[in-house]
């Protein structure tokens, strides 16, 4: 699920979605830039962001996923959920799954770690990294992609062993920041972004060579926030399906269980799914181990939040319930 949005990206139906994978900030707060129009996306009309009142960048993109499932869950007044569904039948494209819950958990999984990699919250005049060629280890790269994938590939892990080790390394820190948001998420970013482009001294036809000092240097920056992206990620999920605030609080713990097993039942459950994708050639999924990274790392905290939901709920964890089981499948469906 999480390298789906990266997977449509090579269908121009889906161009309208290109300008949420990323937040353009120059010269400006992140504030200032979300208020900007959203940049040309190949042969999406533009138009349709206004006429749907479609996010046009990552932060408020994650805010307008996260409400489409909101509203879902907790039957509200439909504002955001009918905005995208209605922009997806103008786009005249298939939603992920035949699903618009499950393209919204889609999208949603994949821009919170977008949002994390400082490139992601860029620079307009080499389009976050996208037009700077660099030499990694002897082969022409763009810096976009050393931070998107180069990086990652180097450490030779499974996603499950990368998930162990930032939790054995972050696990006891307060670096995750929960309560924070997208707006946090992006200006952290920008605070980062100077870092990325310290390259030294060695170049050769003025291009930068990159190699293990540059990773030295970058290696705490990146698993920091890979794991920030995960844990944030996983808070965000529990937050809106487990903690409903006093509207869904009065509504009782047993009908907000229904709700969610009414949720996942429109969700097809894929524990088979995930198996085969665990099991498939790495080399497909090379292209998007972060976002696969962060995924995993939600597998895993979620899993060890299970406990938590009972507390929200007023509820212990055992015997094993509705939570439990519901979420297990959630954790399934966002893994896929």
């Amino acid at each position: 699920m999480a390298t789906w949005p990266d997977f449509i990206r090579s269908f121009p139906k889906y161009d309208c979605f290109k300008p949420w994978h990323f937040l353009t900030v120059d010269g400006r707060t992140v504030q200032e830039a979300r208020k900007l129009p959203p940049a040309p996306a190949g042969t999406c009309d533009m138009a349709i962001y206004e006429k749907h009142n479609l996010p046009t960048n990552v932060v408020d993109a994650i805010e307008f996923l996260t409400a489409v499932l909101r509203e879902d869950v907790i039957d509200t007044a439909p504002v955001n959920f009918e905005s995208l569904n209605w922009a997806i039948n103008d786009m005249q494209v298939t939603a992920y799954n035949g699903s618009l819950q499950a393209t919204a958990l889609a999208l949603l999984v994949h821009l919170v770690g977008d949002v994390h990699q400082p490139l992601h919250v860029g620079k307009a005049k080499d389009r976050g990294g996208n037009t700077i060629t660099v030499d990694w280890f002897g082969a022409p790269l763009k810096l976009h992609e050393v931070w998107d994938e180069a990086m990652i590939d180097g450490e030779k892990l499974s996603y499950t062993e990368y998930a162990a080790f930032l939790e054995q390394r972050f696990g006891k820190t307060d670096i995750a920041g929960f309560g924070e948001g997208p707006v946090t998420w992006a200006e952290e970013s920008v605070s980062y972004r100077a870092d990325v482009y310290r390259f030294g001294t060695d170049s050769a036809d003025n291009v930068p060579r990159l190699g293990y000092e540059y990773v030295a240097r970058q290696d705490e920056l990146l698993k920091q926030r890979l794991y920030q992206g995960g844990k944030r990620l996983a808070q965000r999920i529990v937050v809106e399906f487990a903690n409903r605030g006093e509207h869904v609080i009065a509504k009782g713990p047993a009908q907000h269980r229904a709700d969610l097993r009414d949720f996942l039942v429109r969700t097809e459950p894929v524990k088979a799914r995930h198996q085969r994708v665990l099991q498939t050639d790495r080399h497909r999924h090379r292209r998007h181990r972060t976002a696969k990274s962060v995924v995993t790392i939600l597998f895993d905290q979620i899993v060890r939040a299970e406990h938590g939901l009972g507390e929200l709920l007023g509820e212990h964890r055992h015997p094993v319930g509705a939570i439990d089981d519901g979420f297990d499948d959630l954790l399934r469906q966002f893994a896929a």
